[in-house]
């Protein structure tokens, strides 16, 4: 089955990772891989978005949280597999999330 192939590979990728800048390249390809193999009947969105929120706290890393504006152009990063594109945006929602995190210390 291709999820158990996702969870192996993500894995893999996490454990070769020596900084937070290959973790979160490492979690942006699988999250655009997830999405390509929609494991779900339906769900899939959330539950991938979800996994990535939850494996960015495993790591230590702050959160990519997917704004519901900024949907379009999350769909069109996954739509293309632009994964250079799709790192800048992380980049953009983390720096947003450290700035809301700060706001409650």
């Amino acid at each position: 089955m291709l999820y158990n192939y996702w969870i192996a590979n993500l894995d893999a990728q996490m454990t070769a990772a020596v900084s937070d800048s290959d973790r979160v390249r490492a979690l942006c390809r699988q999250h655009i891989a997830f999405e390509h193999i929609h494991p779900f009947p339906d769900g899939n969105g959330r539950v991938g978005r979800a996994l990535m929120v939850y494996s960015c706290f495993l790591a230590d890393l702050t959160p990519i949280v997917i704004p519901v504006e900024r949907r379009k152009e999350y769909i069109n990063y996954l739509n293309t597999g632009n994964l250079n594109g799709f790192l800048a945006f992380a980049a953009e929602l983390q720096a947003e999330e450290r700035k809301r995190i700060e706001a409650f210390s």
